[in-house]
C-alpha cells in the first residue's frame, strides 16, 4: 500500500502505482493553508479518481492541529 504525498506530481504518481498494482492512500492534507484545504483537497481527489486502486484519503497533521478536520471532511464528502 502507497501512502501517495507527492502533491506536485500528483498524476503522474498516483499512475506509477496504479500500474504496479499498489492500492494507495491519498494523502490529501497535511496542514496546508485553510484557504487552499478545498482546492488541494478536491485537487488530490479528482486525481486519484483517474486511476484504480486508490483506496482512501487521509487527514494528516504536523502540528496536532485538528482544526481543519471537518472542513476536510465536508470537502470529501462532497467529491
Amino acid at each position: 500500500m502507497i501512502l501517495n504525498w507527492n502533491f506536485g506530481k500528483r498524476d503522474q504518481s498516483l499512475k506509477f502505482f496504479a500500474d504496479r498494482g499498489n492500492p494507495q492512500v491519498l494523502a490529501a492534507y497535511y496542514d496546508v493553508a485553510p484557504a487552499d484545504l478545498a482546492t488541494k483537497t478536491t485537487s488530490w481527489l479528482e486525481s486519484g479518481a483517474k486511476v484504480q486502486g486508490v483506496i482512501g484519503v487521509m487527514y494528516t497533521t504536523w502540528r496536532n492541529d485538528y482544526s481543519q478536520i471537518e472542513k476536510f471532511a465536508e470537502v470529501v464528502h462532497a467529491k
